[in-house]
Parts: C-alpha cells; sequence; structure tokens
C-alpha cells in the first residue's frame, strides 16, 4: 500500500514587496521564496489557501504565473500587457475583507491551484492587482499589503 504523505508551507511576503503606488488596475509583482533555504529547481505545489493583510479596503486579485515577471509589462491603467505565465489567480472584493484592528483581512482556503516554478528559482511569482474601482493604493507604509500563501509539495 503507497503511503501518501504531504508537507504544508507558507510563503510570505516580505514589507518591501508590495510598496509602489498603484493606480486603478495597475499591479506590482513579486519573487517569493517558496520554502526558505530550499535548493532552486523547479518546484510543484498546491496553492492551498491565500490570505491578504493590507491597511486599505480594495479590491484585490492576486495572479500566480510561472515564470518571473521582472522586466516584463504587467498591468497598467491602460490595461494587461504581461506574459502567457498565468498559472491560476484569487480575487477579492472590498465587501469580502474583515476588519482587523487599523488592516483589512481577506482570506480563503480549499484552493486547488496548481502551481510550477517553470523558472526554477524556488519562488513563487505573484501578481498582486488592485482592482478597486475608484480608490488608488497608496505608497509604502501607508499602503502596506502582505500575502500569505499556503502550499502543499506536489512532488
Amino acid at each position: 500500500m503507497a503511503q501518501i504523505s504531504e508537507s504544508f508551507h507558507y510563503v510570505r511576503s516580505e514589507a518591501s514587496n508590495f510598496t509602489n503606488a498603484l493606480p486603478i488596475q495597475a499591479s506590482q509583482f513579486a519573487d517569493l521564496a517558496i520554502v526558505s533555504g530550499q535548493a532552486a529547481g523547479p518546484n510543484r505545489v498546491w496553492i492551498t489557501s491565500l490570505k491578504i493583510l493590507s491597511i486599505q479596503n480594495l479590491d484585490w486579485r492576486v495572479e500566480f504565473h510561472g515564470r518571473s515577471l521582472a522586466s516584463k509589462p504587467t498591468y497598467t491603467a491602460s490595461g494587461y500587457l504581461g506574459t502567457n505565465s498565468l498559472q491560476g489567480y484569487v480575487g477579492f472584493t472590498n465587501n469580502a475583507a474583515t476588519a482587523y484592528g487599523t488592516c483589512y483581512l481577506y482570506y480563503t482556503h480549499g484552493l486547488k491551484i496548481p502551481y510550477e516554478d517553470q523558472d526554477g528559482a524556488g519562488q513563487l511569482h505573484v501578481n498582486l492587482l488592485n482592482q478597486h474601482s475608484a480608490t488608488a493604493k497608496l505608497p509604502g507604509d501607508t499602503g502596506a499589503v502582505f500575502i500569505h500563501v499556503g502550499t502543499i509539495d506536489a512532488s
């Protein structure tokens, strides 16, 4: 009888990852380490949960790309200019947020998004898009956003 074991990990953004001001329909990407200290390679995981902690109550879309978006155009106010590496995404509206102190918390679980780091860098390539219809994300600490992604190894 085969034995199946799962290894659950969290992938977290850093304070320096999403610091740009984001006009409506603009985005910022980050390359997040899938597992701290893990050797690089074509990592395969299942994305199972997503949590966003945000200073502003906006509509968010978090995209997961197989390749880094560094030096590639992403979303701008004029539309999508990006890559064909999109592997999945999760959207949140501002009415889905829970007030959490002076921040807003967005959370979903039960996701089953297959993800492969096609760059072989041991990273989750994330693009955060501001989809609010009337409000821009503020820069720096006044618009701080943290992303926390739950994953299970798929190898």
